[in-house]
Order: structure tokens, then sequence, then C-alpha cells
């Protein structure tokens, strides 16, 4: 009798012990691309869970460098050549071997110039990687980046860069399977048809609606104890406090106010981390009137800039993006006497009007995509199709590619101080707002959560009390 006890009340207690937990998370928006050669917005949460380079940044505020698919590596002398050795063992999700002839791959079609990748400009430190994407050079042979054998690879760079290494742990240097894009074309990279390295493998897509995860079985890493992540594709903040206030996410980007979480009781919900990030007004110096230097000037100091043309700020749709913007039209408004109307478009559809041209004067924040200053001073050189603001200044130019080569953090800085004159007084293509923190919301019952100050949300780690979320 007593073992029939315990056998029911085993089957009873079972669907508890082994019920999947999955963590939903809000998604701003739908992907522009799960292709991560060409990713360059909020597929970011997505691909930092699913993808993994050759080293990774902790999420410290130092931001060390640490292996990840490369077990180690080795630098000459002068500085210009890598060898990196490949972790061994380490599996794509359908089972074949990780090789170095993936990164190779990856990469030269990164330089490709009929990608059209925003971030091709990323590896130009390599050795006849930007005359191959601008078509000076046709072999990729080329190029100093080489497969040695299986396990090792080899990259040449033209001059030295001491934080190298960094740029490795952005996705867009992720390697890919050359099969993959040949047997599915464009849509290689999508839930389904593609093989990943990272701890979860995506599964699913339903536009306007979410991106599902499942753990991935063969990762080379410790197995994740999440079964499952969801992303909840949700664009408007009020939405989102409201799916979180109901349970029906577990994490989410915060962009709005304390008293809003105070009307619905979530005060004790918000988190804060560290954050490299500087949000901006930003000029389409190509456009008049903004391509003369002093209505530049003007906005920047409150000058005199009488009779200027109705203008236009575009924003991409959001509530805390609103805020901002209403605040920065009443600013000019008041001081300078300019009534400048509100565009406001989705996010995909601002990216695009801000790269073809159609911005004139915009709002945006950059977040660095490695822990060195030249990730922002390098968006604003003459040749980087992230230069939105189309400003070319050779001296600028020339500042900010010594200083990225020099190992004297002194007199990195006196360049980059001079390359600021430049930026932010005499040219001004861009007036720095504010730096905000991360801010976020996490459900109670999940520990583990990691977030880095590039913004980057590992999921790996995270496991989950009887009172988080399951299936």
């Amino acid at each position: 009798m007593r073992s029939t006890a315990f056998v029911i009340l085993f089957f009873c207690l079972l669907p508890n012990a082994l019920a999947e937990v999955d963590f939903k998370v809000r998604l701003l928006d739908d992907p522009v691309y799960f292709d991560w050669n060409l990713a360059y917005g909020n597929e970011t949460p997505i691909l930092m869970n699913v993808m993994e380079g050759l080293v990774e940044l902790d999420t410290g505020s130092a931001m060390h460098v640490r292996p990840q698919l490369a077990e180690s590596w080795t630098v000459s002398k002068d500085g210009k050549t890598y060898l990196f050795k490949l972790r061994p063992n380490v599996k794509w999700s359908d089972g074949r071997a990780l090789t170095a002839a993936d990164f190779s791959y990856s990469w030269l079609r990164l330089l490709h110039p009929g990608l059209g990748a925003t971030y091709a400009y990323y590896l130009f430190d390599i050795e006849g990687a930007e005359d191959y994407h601008k078509g000076r050079l046709k072999n990729p042979a080329g190029v100093g980046i080489r497969a040695i054998g299986k396990d090792q690879l080899e990259v040449r760079l033209r001059v030295a860069k001491p934080f190298f290494p960094q740029l490795l742990s952005f996705w867009v240097t992720f390697p890919v399977r050359r099969d993959l894009v040949e047997n599915f074309g464009v849509k290689w990279a999508h839930p389904g048809n593609v093989a990943v390295l990272g701890p979860f493998v995506p599964t699913a897509y339903v536009p306007h609606s979410s991106v599902v995860l499942k753990r991935n079985e063969l990762y080379h890493g410790l197995r994740p104890k999440l079964d499952t992540v969801t992303f909840k594709i949700i664009n408007e903040e009020s939405q989102a406090i409201k799916a979180f206030a109901k349970g029906e996410i577990d994490y989410t980007p915060y962009f709005g106010t304390t008293a809003e979480l105070a009307e619905v009781k979530l005060l004790t919900a918000i988190r804060t981390a560290p954050y490299y990030q500087v949000c901006s007004a930003y000029f389409n110096v190509s456009i008049y009137p903004f391509s003369l230097p002093k209505v530049r000037q003007a906005f920047a100091t409150i000058g005199d800039v009488a009779r200027l043309p109705k203008m236009e700020l575009t924003v991409y749709a959001s509530d805390e993006l609103a805020r901002v913007a209403t605040k920065i039209t009443e600013l000019l408004s008041r001081n300078l006497g300019i009534k400048i109307s509100v565009s406001n478009a989705i996010q995909a559809e601002y990216f695009n009007r801000v790269r073809i041209g159609m911005a004139p004067f915009y709002y945006g924040c950059w977040a660095a995509d490695y822990a060195d200053p030249d990730s922002f001073f390098g968006i604003f050189l003459s040749d980087i199709e992230n230069n939105t603001t189309r400003w070319k200044s050779a001296s600028y130019d020339t500042l900010v590619k010594q200083a990225a080569t020099m190992l004297d953090p002194l007199a990195r800085a006196k360049k980059y101080t001079e390359a600021l004159r430049l930026l932010l007084r005499d040219e001004v293509p861009v007036i720095p707002l504010y730096s905000p923190p991360l801010r976020y919301l996490l459900k109670s019952g999940f520990s583990g959560f990691k977030i880095s100050p590039l913004n980057y949300a590992f999921f790996r780690d995270i496991s989950a009390s009887s009172a988080a979320s399951t299936r």
C-alpha cells in the first residue's frame, strides 16, 4: 500500500518537476536580418544567444577579452599577425564540426561588395580588406585572412591595432557555413534552415509576433538550464509594461519613467547597469541648411538661425523617443524660435530613411560595439557606411586613425581631444545629448541573468525557481 501511494505521489509531482522553463523576452521590433553578416539593429539579443565568436568580452565594466570559440591565439612581435587556434570538438547544432574555413568564409562574405553589409568596414584593418570591399582587389586570396588546416585561422593586419581581439566578439565576425548559404540563399539564417553554435537554436518566427529559441543540445559549453526562450515582439513601451505586469514577459528593456512604473506597482522589478551609449541629434550635412557649419553650430550653441526653412526631426516610434523629441523641439522653439515637426517612423523605416539620406535632422543613440573609444570615434570617419551624417574631414580621419594604433594612453587621449574639437566645436555634424544607463525589468524567480555594458543580454546561465515561467 505504501509503495502504491509513493508511485501515485511520484506521478502527481512529475509534471511540475519536468515542466519546461520558458524565458519570455520582449523584442522591440521584428528582426530585419537573421543573417549576422548583415544584421545591425534589434536582432542583437537573438544573435548573442544563438551564436558565438572567436572571443567574448566579460560582462564586468572592464570587459576583459576571453577565449570563446578560439582556444588560444598568438600575436607577432609587430602586432600585425594573429594566429587563432580553435577550441577542439565544437559542433554546429546539426552535428557538423566547426572549422577555420567557416570563419574565413564569413569574413570574406562580409567584405564582398555584392553583399552590401553595413558593417563591412569593421574588418578594414585587415590587409587587403578595404580594397577587396571597394572592388580595387578582385582576388580574395589577397586579403589577409587564411584558414590553416581545420583548426587555425591566420589574420594579417595592415597596421597594428591593440584592441583588434575585442572586435571579434561582435556578431558580424561570427562564422558562417558556406553550405547553408548555397542551399538556402537569402533565407539561410532563418529558423528551420540555420545551424548555430550558441546555447540556443532558433526554431520558429512569426512576423509581428514572436521568435522562439530552443536549447542547443550540442552546445560546447555548460548545458543551458532554460528549455526555451520566447521573444515577443512588442513595439510600444506602454504595452510592454502591461505585458510584464501580467506575467506575459519576464524581461524587457525599459525606456519609461519611474512614475509610470510606480503607477503599476513595478518599482521593485527595475534594474540598472552601466551602458556604453550616447544619444544625440544628428545632421545630414549633405542637405540644406545643415550643409552650413554655422547652422549646425547655432543649433549646438543656441545662436542666430533666422529665416531657416521648415524642418523635421526624424525619430523611430516609441514612447521614450516621443518624450525626447518633444523636449528637443520645445528647446529649439523656445531658444531659437525654430518650428520643427516630429516625424515618427517604425524602426525599420527609420533606419532606412537615415541610411539613404532622407532624414536631414534625426535623433538616435549609438552604443559601442566593443570596449574602446574607437567604437565611438570611428563612426564619423569619411569612408564608413555607418557615418549617416555624410560629414567628411580628412583632418579628423587622420587623428582618429593615428589614435587607433597608439599604445600610449596619454598620447591617444591627446589625439582624441583634437578630434573632438573638430567634431563638436568646429564642424558639429552631431550634438551629443545624454548617456543613459541600461534599465530593464526582470521577473523575480530567475537567477544568472547577465548583461554587458554593450547591452548584450546573455541567457545561457539563467536558472528558474518554481515561481518562474513554465510552458
